[in-house]
């Protein structure tokens, strides 16, 4: 497997936030951004790799692929289940979303 699909993606939104920060340095979170980018092709492109390795007959790394899915599905349910946890008992958010919904 070439990494080859992840490094093109990361490379574009990379420099597509980048530019969003030159353009507007107050605005601009640098880290959240590449996160939002980076994390919505991921699931993606390990897709693509799942379908390649299977259509190729290569074994290992399509168990290693569908390791890799499983634990990347499990971690962001947890996040998921954890930060609606934490944010219905923050005072102070709760305050916040009845000013912004």
């Amino acid at each position: 497997m070439v990494p080859f699909p992840f490094l093109f993606a990361a490379l574009c939104c990379t420099i597509l936030v980048l530019a969003s920060y030159i353009k507007s340095k107050q605005h601009t979170k640098v880290l959240s951004s590449l996160i939002c980018f980076i994390g919505s092709l991921e699931m993606l492109l390990y897709g693509v790799m799942f379908i390649q390795s299977f259509l190729f007959e290569e074994w290992l790394p399509f168990a290693l692929i569908t390791i890799a899915m499983t634990v990347l599905m499990i971690s962001n349910l947890y996040f998921y289940v954890t930060l609606q946890r934490e944010t219905t008992k923050d005072v102070f958010y709760l305050k916040w979303q009845r000013l912004f919904p």
